[in-house]
């Protein structure tokens, strides 16, 4: 009897359906950052990287791809998508770049040191070694500062003046950055002039006679001796001068008996 129930209870045991244990899943991540629950086996016949059984894809884990982000003042940037939007640029797809630069960059006046504009973009300006003004600046009118340099007026006079400001004010202008000292504009020449009184000035023949002096030369200098000193005359008589010579003439007569 026990021997029958034995038997029984193990034919039992044997025939009995055991349990179907599922294959575990986990997250699987893909190339362009999408992500799936699957089983290990899937997630590699779909191309898939396997996270880990019973990992989640919430949050998303699996690595984002990046591309160029252009933003409105033409700078770009390689960033996420996600990255790109949150930060108001516009992204121009995965795995894109920013060599070459593939945003619509818009125009706008790039100066010159010379004080020339011209139109054109950021890095156009900039390869041109230009200051760029902005987006949709113009040249018209020119917002570029003006270069200073010499203007000459009649009468050898020299002012550092822009180009604009040298041709209204009638003046003749020597070129950007060009310099009054030395005096770069046509000047006759100039000499020493003497006055009366004995002080000297460097003046043009014209300008000497026309004060009263006297010139004394084209390239002659006041200084370092000024050649309108003179020795004043002594103001003195006919008779002291007469008087001075008879002192004299005893003097020396007494000196050459004396030596005799």
């Amino acid at each position: 009897m026990r021997t029958s129930i034995l038997a029984c209870c193990v034919l039992i045991v044997l025939i009995w359906p055991r349990p179907t244990i599922a294959n575990p899943g986990g997250a699987c991540c893909f190339a362009d950052g999408h992500c799936t629950v699957e089983t290990q086996a899937q997630c590699q016949q779909d191309g898939g990287t396997y996270q880990g059984d019973d990992t989640t894809c919430t949050p998303n884990p699996c690595p984002q791809p990046t591309g160029a982000c252009c933003f409105h003042d033409c700078r770009c940037a390689v960033e996420t998508q996600a990255q790109c939007q949150a930060e108001g640029g516009v992204y121009y797809g995965d795995n894109t770049t920013c060599i070459p630069i593939p945003c619509s960059c818009p125009p706008g006046a790039c100066c010159f040191t010379d004080g020339h504009c011209t139109i054109g973009t950021e890095r156009e300006c900039a390869a041109q070694g230009g200051t760029w003004q902005g987006m949709d600046t113009v040249c018209d009118p020119n917002r570029c500062p003006q270069p200073s340099g010499a203007c000459c007026f009649p009468g050898c006079h020299c002012e550092y003046v822009d180009q604009v400001t040298c041709y209204s004010e009638g003046g003749a202008w020597m070129g950007p950055n060009t310099t009054c000292d030395p005096n770069l504009c046509d000047c006759p020449p100039s000499g020493a002039c003497c006055f009366p009184d004995g002080h000297c000035t460097l003046l043009t023949q014209m300008e000497c006679d026309d004060q009263g002096g006297v010139c004394q030369g084209d390239g002659m200098t006041c200084t370092p001796k000024n050649p309108c000193n003179v020795t004043p005359a002594k103001n003195t008589t006919w008779g002291q001068i007469k008087a001075i010579y008879r002192n004299w003439t005893i003097s020396a007569r007494k000196q050459f008996l004396a030596d005799c």
